[in-house]
């Protein structure tokens, strides 16, 4: 089965390496990476209020104290009330926008897990569960990522048997240095040129390629690229 990527080569090229670059982080130092997601989430709510704060310093309260020295008590009281009133309903909205924005994260994310597996009926059926919910939980995220993540490892692993692929990946690998985002950025090139020509048949995502470069890193280019060299000669 064949999937022509959608973005062209330089979009998906930076596609790649944004993936690529917390599952490295993972590999290379698991603590830091949990420490990051961490912080990611955590400063939302110190931004939140520090904006309502802003709100209240320069809007809300001077407003209060001219009505006030003026004998405006209800008038103030009508203020106050009106202006939390859309204060909550500016944080139900954005939180609102939040979770949708989580939600199609991760309906993509089953998207590609049924481009990858089209006769698997569990990703059809996760997502069809998904799209009836609204928010998702911190479990759930982390279930499906790992779903995702595990899935399209295996995808990458099974790429790298292929001696179509190897072909195709290791004439931009071999002898040239650098570090797994020099990998990726090769190999996705050089993937995307071809299943976008017709010459090779796969399914490419950017994780599966971010994937690849992480295990031609972890095994070597001269062990994945044994058998393409061995054939070559």
């Amino acid at each position: 089965m064949t999937a022509v990527p959608e973005t062209d080569l330089l979009t998906f090229q930076s596609e790649v390496e944004a993936i690529l670059r917390p599952l490295h982080m993972r590999r290379e130092a698991p603590g830091a990476a949990v420490r990051a997601q961490g912080i990611q989430f955590a400063c939302l709510g110190p931004i939140i209020l520090v904006g309502v704060a802003f709100l209240l310093l320069f809007g809300i309260l001077p407003t209060l104290q001219s009505l006030t020295s003026q004998g405006g008590g209800v008038v103030a009281v009508v203020v106050l009330s009106g202006g939390l009133f859309l204060l909550a309903r500016w944080l139900g909205k954005l939180n609102q926008q939040q979770q949708r924005g989580r939600v199609g994260q991760y309906m993509h994310m089953l998207d590609e897990l049924i481009q990858l597996e089209p006769d698997n009926p569990i990703w059809q059926t996760e997502r069809t569960t998904l799209a009836a919910q609204s928010r998702l939980s911190v479990p759930e995220q982390e279930r499906i990522r790992n779903l995702w993540e595990q899935t399209t490892a295996t995808h990458a692993a099974a790429l790298l048997e292929r001696t179509d692929v190897l072909a195709c990946i290791c004439p931009v690998l071999l002898d040239k240095g650098g570090d797994v985002f020099a990998f990726a950025r090769r190999i996705a090139g050089a993937l995307h040129r071809s299943v976008t020509d017709g010459q090779l048949a796969a399914v490419l995502t950017p994780i599966v390629v971010a994937h690849m470069a992480l295990l031609i890193d972890q095994r070597g280019i001269a062990q994945v690229c044994a058998t393409h060299i061995e054939h070559v000669d």
